[in-house]
Parts: C-alpha cells; sequence; structure tokens
C-alpha cells in the first residue's frame, strides 16, 4: 500500500494567520478586547468561521461528523508513531473522507473529547484546531466510505505535523503507519510540552490515564 505524504504545516498556519487577523480586526479597543457577556468571555465563532475551520482541504465546503457507512464500508487500520523510537504515541488527528466529511473510530478510549463531543454547538466549540479532530493514544481502526481518504495528524509544537492520504477500499482493512518527526527536541533542553488546561473528573486511576494521554497528545 502506497501512502501519499503531504505536509499540512502552511495549511494549519493560514488558518492560524486568518483567525489572529479576523480577531484584531473585530477589536475596536482594549475595551472590546476583554468585553464580557454574562460574566464570561466571548469565545464564539461566527457561522463563516467555523464554516472555513471545518472546511477540509482539497474540498469547497465545510464537513460534518459523520457516523461509519452502513454498507460497503472500508476500514484503515493505523499506527502512528514517533520516527526514532518506533512506538506509539498520542496526538490529534482528523480524518476526512472521501466525500468531505470527518470520520472517528468508534472504540476510541479518547472517544469522550473528541471535538464532537466537546462542541457546544456549531457556533462554540473547541475551533483553535483544524477540522472536527479527536484524540488517540498511537493506534485506531475507523470506517469510512470507499474511496481518497486523508489522515491528518499533529501532536503540540515539537512535532512536524503529517498527513497520508489512502485509497480505502470498500468491504477491506488497509493498513497504514504515520512517522512524526520532532522539529525541536526540547526535552534535551529540559522543556516538556503538553497541554495542561483540561477539564476532567479524576476518580480513579483509570481516570488519571486518559488525563495523561490527552496531555500527552497535545
Amino acid at each position: 500500500m502506497t501512502a501519499a505524504i503531504h505536509s499540512t504545516t502552511k495549511h494549519s498556519f493560514i488558518v492560524f494567520l486568518a483567525m489572529l487577523i479576523s480577531s484584531v480586526a473585530s477589536a475596536q479597543n482594549l475595551d472590546e478586547l476583554s468585553n464580557l457577556s454574562n460574566g464570561e468571555p466571548d469565545q464564539t465563532f461566527t457561522l463563516a468561521e467555523e464554516a472555513f475551520i471545518a472546511t477540509p482541504l482539497g474540498f469547497d465546503k465545510p464537513g460534518k461528523p459523520q457516523k461509519p457507512p452502513e454498507s460497503d464500508a472500508a476500514s484503515i487500520s493505523v499506527t502512528i508513531v514517533d520516527q526514532e523510537t518506533k512506538k506509539p504515541i498520542a496526538c490529534r488527528v482528523n480524518v476526512v473522507g472521501a466525500d468531505g466529511h470527518f470520520y472517528e473510530p468508534q472504540d476510541n478510549p479518547l472517544f469522550a473529547w473528541s471535538r464532537e463531543r466537546t462542541a457546544i454547538n456549531e457556533s462554540h466549540s473547541p475551533s483553535r484546531y483544524w477540522g472536527w479532530y479527536f484524540y488517540t493514544t498511537g493506534q485506531f481502526t475507523v470506517e469510512v466510505p470507499a474511496g481518497a481518504t486523508r489522515i491528518e495528524v499533529w501532536k503540540g509544537m515539537e512535532y512536524h505535523p503529517e498527513a497520508i492520504t489512502i485509497d480505502a477500499r470498500a468491504n477491506e482493512t488497509r493498513k497504514a503507519t504515520v512517522e512524526l518527526k520532532h522539529t525541536l527536541k526540547m526535552h534535551q533542553l529540559n522543556y516538556f510540552g503538553g497541554d495542561t488546561h483540561i477539564h476532567f473528573f479524576r476518580r480513579n486511576e483509570e481516570d488519571d490515564a486518559r488525563a495523561l494521554d490527552l496531555v500527552s497528545a497535545e
């Protein structure tokens, strides 16, 4: 199986720059920048901004999260590893089907923290990242419509984002491995990346493990 590798760095930077320009342009002064609604910062996106964030590369309209196809589904078994250690690593993923919509594994232990499940509504969701993403500990199987399927992978600021395109075939399982490469080994300078802003119930050891997986993914 041959997978075409594409860089998503430029794409991600364009999204970030557009969001930054939009934020600055909408702020008339410092008071507006700190405007509060009901005592909370206004973090909502317009429908146009939301549509821009949710439009996959190569498509001209927003994608939506979809359930697996009921018939003639294609399966893709994905392993995401550190290029040096060859071991699976936690990360953030988009799976874009041939129909331009987003798909995710149904048996993922981090299922509850995908964008679909953390969004309050279409104009208030964690849109700081591109697309309808999910988190993974590094291995998953996802069912999609047959056809060219794009898998986009990110892991914090220390790894180069990668994407592969797979020809998914109905009623078959294709296997793919994505290798993430360090752009800068911050741990050698005693800096360790991670997302410490998570909302989480810590009731048992399993909850603690899930929290560490989510922190590690960013």
